[in-house]
Formats: C-alpha cells, structure tokens, sequence
C-alpha cells in the first residue's frame, strides 16, 4: 500500500469529520465521516467554498475571517477548538466542535479542520437540565443521601419548605 493510499484509508476510517481547505476558503477533501455528518458526498463540495457547511452568520463572515487571518496572521480559531454550528445539505443545523490546524507546503497554505458533532451531547445536557429543574421545583420532598455517610448531598426546595430548613442547614445536619 503506498503513503496515499495508506493516508486515505486512515482519514476515511477516521470517526470525526476532517475537511481541508486552500486559502481562499475551497474545499479541497472531506472525509466519509464528514459526508455523513454534513449529508454531501465528497464530489459535491470539493471545490465549494467551506461556508456551504455553515448557517448565518458565520457563512456570511467567513472569508473575511480568513483574509483577515492571512494579511494579519492573527489566530482566532487556527490551533485551537471551539462550538459553532454547522449546516447539513438539507438545511439543519447541528452543533459541532470545530478545531482548525494549518499545514504550510512551501508557498501553499491547507488549513485542516476537525468536526466532532455535538448534537447527542447537546441533548442529554438538555434532558439533564430539565430533569433538574423538574426535580428542584417539585413541591414534593426529594432528599439524596452519600450513601456512606449518611448526610444530605441534594434536597430539593419542597424538601427544605416541608422540612423547615434551608438546604444548606440540611447539608450541615
């Protein structure tokens, strides 16, 4: 197998997506793991420009990001991640984590980015969120105890209203 081949079938297999752009922002390869998150086939976007793959208003301001980061070499997101959202074929958008490195062939620029989908994580943060709240505002008295201990770890406020205390005396008992 040689180096290309070799590198080919270690990007395909990769599971986050990895998409690389030249300097003006065209899309010059975009793995199976992208396809699939984005809903393109690679021959659909190679040759796009990358804000394709980006709803408003990042798609709006990205090659000015990127012009801006080639006349001043001033990083914003180059070396290192960040949340954005990204914009499937059909439209959606979806949380991602996006971290963009940059490869410097002679003269020639690739900037590689990174895409993790969040959208299982956003979700569960979400569902952890409102089981919070739900638990918290229940008039009914909900008490977690450490098990070894025996002390209060959590109390709810109809807990603390029934019982009296505040939850921090509770904590204290």
């Amino acid at each position: 197998m040689d180096d290309h081949a070799r590198l080919r079938a270690v990007l395909d297999t990769a599971v986050d997506g990895i998409i690389t752009i030249d300097e003006r922002g065209v899309i010059e390869a975009a793995n199976a793991a992208a396809e699939q998150l984005f809903g393109y086939t690679a021959s659909e976007v190679i040759g796009q420009n990358v804000k394709i793959l980006m709803p408003s208003p990042y798609r709006n301001d990205h090659d000015s990001y990127l012009a801006n980061y080639l006349r001043t070499g001033e990083q914003k997101i180059i070396g290192s991640g960040r949340e954005v959202e990204g914009r499937r074929k059909d439209g959606s958008t979806f949380p991602l984590y996006l971290a963009v490195s940059e490869v410097s062939f002679g003269h020639r620029r690739v900037f590689t980015g990174f895409v993790h989908d969040l959208s299982d994580l956003k979700r569960a943060e979400e569902e952890a969120s409102q089981l919070g709240h739900i638990l918290e505002d229940s008039l009914n008295e909900i008490f977690v105890f450490d098990a070894e201990s025996l002390r209060f770890v959590f109390v709810n406020r109809g807990a603390s209203k029934n019982m009296g205390y505040t939850a921090n005396e509770m904590f204290l008992l």
